[in-house]
């Protein structure tokens, strides 16, 4: 990118240079950017960028779950299962543009965002679990392989 874009040169450092913890900590704000700019647009009736918002959404959370180590025991194994129900739950919302069942994803991806933040060891307190929504420019995440 240009000089004209810094935020996302500073992304792309920031992903560059980032622990495994990390990164799954900016898969999770990615989602939920995501997911909160679909809401926007789902307000706005422009139901082609809530479509386009919630599939990235739903991409993230793909790649999360083909990047758990499933060696790992039961962690691994429930977090697929709640991967899955996100993605179940975010192709209804999707289908009726229902606000409800994408703010719920939102909550689950938030809640899972402060867990792993706690484990990374980075500081919760003055953090928002919820990002705000945000413009900017999305990020292709690296192949991990989470052991729990």
């Amino acid at each position: 990118m240009s000089v004209k874009d810094p935020y996302g040169a500073y992304k792309r450092n920031e992903i560059q240079g980032a622990s495994q913890g990390r990164l799954i900590i900016l898969l999770y704000d990615g989602a939920i950017r995501f997911l909160n700019q679909s809401i926007v647009a789902i307000e706005k009736k422009d139901i082609g960028a809530a479509h386009e918002n919630i599939m990235r959404a739903e991409n993230i959370i793909a790649e999360l779950m083909n990047s758990l180590n499933m060696d790992a025991g039961e962690v691994a194994q429930n977090l697929l299962r709640l991967y899955e129900f996100m993605i179940w739950h975010l192709i209804q919302g999707n289908k009726d543009k229902d606000k409800d069942k994408i703010t719920e994803v939102i909550g689950m991806l938030g809640d899972l965002r402060v867990a792993w933040q706690q484990i990374v060891g980075g500081k919760v307190d003055g953090e928002n679990a919820v990002p705000p929504v945000q413009n900017g420019g999305e990020t292709a995440p690296k192949k991990l392989n989470i052991s729990l």
